[in-house]
């Protein structure tokens, strides 16, 4: 006897987690709605403001530039799709647009893992530098000028 296999391919999911409380769709939406555009605008000002300000080009403030771009990425990979489930009267999503934002989503979510070790191996050098400087001042009994502090430690 031979064994019969199911030739059954999934093609799409049916999403059921909101379809349970219809009636609540529009406020769900306007709520995620909001908090999507505060996050984008937020974001995009940290960018743009740290971009743009020359006394802002530090490591800390590059690696707070990046993770607002991560963040912005991260949550596009998730929100939009759960907006226009919301609006949607078909709660489906195709099995290649599930696996490309689970994709994007654990990407992103590892990068911002990743930049917030970057961050705070930045933090322990400055403090380092800082450290380091305030001792030589105490042996030498220094008062060091910014530009003293540049020659010893460059950026």
């Amino acid at each position: 006897m031979s064994a019969i296999r199911n030739g059954t391919m999934v093609k799409e999911f049916v999403l059921l987690g909101f379809a349970s409380v219809p009636h609540s769709k529009i406020l769900l939406f306007t709520l995620f709605l909001t908090i999507y555009v505060v996050t984008l605008t937020g974001n995009s000002v940290i960018i743009s403001v740290t971009t743009l300000d020359a006394r802002l080009a530090t490591p800390m403030y590059y690696f707070l530039r990046h993770l607002a771009v991560i963040d912005i990425c991260y949550i596009s990979s998730t929100v939009p799709q759960l907006l226009v489930h919301f609006l949607s009267r078909t709660q489906m999503i195709s099995l290649l647009a599930c696996a490309t934002q689970n994709y994007a989503f654990f990407a992103f979510g590892d990068e911002a893992k990743r930049q917030k070790q970057g961050e705070d191996a930045s933090g322990e050098h400055d403090d380092l530098v800082a450290t380091s400087v305030r001792a030589s001042q105490l042996q030498h009994g220094l008062d060091f000028t910014h530009e003293m502090i540049d020659d010893i430690m460059p950026a």
